[in-house]
């Protein structure tokens, strides 16, 4: 009887030794599943979080990394088709069309626009789209005709109003822009930008510099990196005290941001090479050989 139960007893350990053995195989198998499903869910989250990652680099002025951002969303959901995603597509889009605007990129943003065009035709931010690559593009009357349209058909709409007013500012259509930047002001008093714009016309309208300057300033104040704010302020201090005085420091400052925060600046560009002021420049603009000697006075900005 003894040997009997030793046996029992054994086969018995046997068998629970091999049920705990398919228990624990099985939680492995479990455990690598949920992994796996946690992972996709993650995928998930990370696209969608993508988009927003995107959308806070344009707020802070980085288009470059808000693409990188972008793409890695697109690629997320070309892999997994995830449920949801097409909801915000059209945010990515347009999104894209105004990073590779910002960076000039005009085949790229001509592309995320023909997609706008094709899923989003009737979408009032896809005709703003249009009009915004016209007024980066310096087509600046067709610009503004695009922007009146939508003007008239959303008039409580700020972006349109903004991006007339500074398509007729490039237009040297200084006293047709500056109402509109006023009334931009009405809506935000803080508005860095319709200030700039403003403090802008009245340097070529009024002519009255110094309170331009005052404006512009209020404007730098709220938006330090605004380029055209920077250019103005030197345009300014050309008028109002000569243009190739290289103690004025406030001049080289405001010409220096104005370079650097907009490298495609020909004009600041232009008066910096013709003053010599070379190492205000940045380093891809100097010349290989700067030029020895005297320099002219470089004229207006």
């Amino acid at each position: 009887p003894l040997v009997a139960l030793g046996r029992a007893w054994s086969q018995g350990r046997r068998r629970a030794f091999a049920l705990t053995a398919v228990a624990l195989g099985l939680s492995l198998v479990l455990v690598q599943l949920d992994r796996a499903g946690f992972r996709e869910n993650q995928t998930d989250k990370d696209a969608f979080s993508r988009v927003t990652l995107g959308n806070a680099w344009m707020r802070q002025g980085e288009p470059a990394k808000a693409l990188e951002a972008y793409d890695e969303a697109l690629a997320v959901d070309e892999k997994w088709h995830l449920r949801g995603f097409d909801e915000v597509e059209g945010v990515l889009h347009r999104q894209r069309a105004a990073a590779y605007r910002e960076l000039r990129r005009w085949e790229e943003a001509a592309a995320e626009l023909r997609w706008l065009e094709k899923h989003e035709p009737e979408a009032p931010t896809t005709a703003l789209e249009v009009a915004e690559q016209l007024l980066a593009r310096k087509r600046y009357q067709e610009a503004a005709d695009a922007f009146k349209t939508l003007r008239k058909k959303y008039p409580q709409w700020d972006a349109p109003k903004r991006g007339a007013a500074w398509s007729f500012f490039f237009a040297q259509s200084y006293l047709t822009a500056e109402p509109l930047f006023e009334e931009l002001l009405q809506r935000d008093p803080d508005d860095a930008d319709a200030l700039i714009g403003l403090g802008g016309c009245m340097i070529y309208d009024s002519k009255d510099l110094e309170k331009a300057e005052k404006i512009i300033l209020e404007g730098l104040e709220k938006a330090p990196d605004h380029a055209r704010g920077h250019h103005q302020m030197a345009v300014i201090l050309v008028k109002q005290r000569g243009a190739n005085d290289p103690g004025d420091k406030r001049l080289r400052y405001h010409l220096e941001r104005a370079i650097h925060l907009d490298p495609e600046n020909k004009k600041v560009a232009t008066f910096l090479r013709r003053a010599g002021w070379y190492e205000l420049l940045p380093q891809e603009l100097r010349p290989v050989r700067i030029p020895e000697g005297k320099h002219p006075i470089p004229g207006s900005l």
